[in-house]
């Protein structure tokens, strides 16, 4: 089945054109928002306070999400290049196959 280019082209402008609405605006402050206040939390004594298990842990678990929520504000972008890349076919391979 091959790739329908026109409705990929399609979706990679729809795409571009979301990115710049005032609607993904807001959910880039919002994520940005939560990003500073995982690093306030990151920052503050309460966690220096923890054993050093903990802090590790803690640190870690802060660290992930940090870059969870980058990659989430980079979905557009990423749907884009998905969009974009060439379909290739998978061959199937049977060794038994005696074609």
């Amino acid at each position: 089945m091959a790739k329908d280019t026109s409705k990929d082209i399609s979706k990679i402008e729809t795409l571009k054109q979301g990115k710049q609405s005032a609607f993904w605006k807001l959910i880039v402050d919002a994520i940005d928002e939560s990003i500073e206040d995982i690093q306030r939390k990151q920052d503050s004594e309460e966690i220096s306070e923890l054993d050093p298990q903990q802090y590790k842990f803690r640190n870690e678990l802060f660290k992930s999400k940090k870059i969870m929520l980058e990659t989430l504000k980079k979905t557009p972008d990423n749907l884009a290049s998905w969009y974009s890349k060439p379909e290739t076919e998978r061959q199937e391979f049977d060794p038994y196959d005696k074609n």
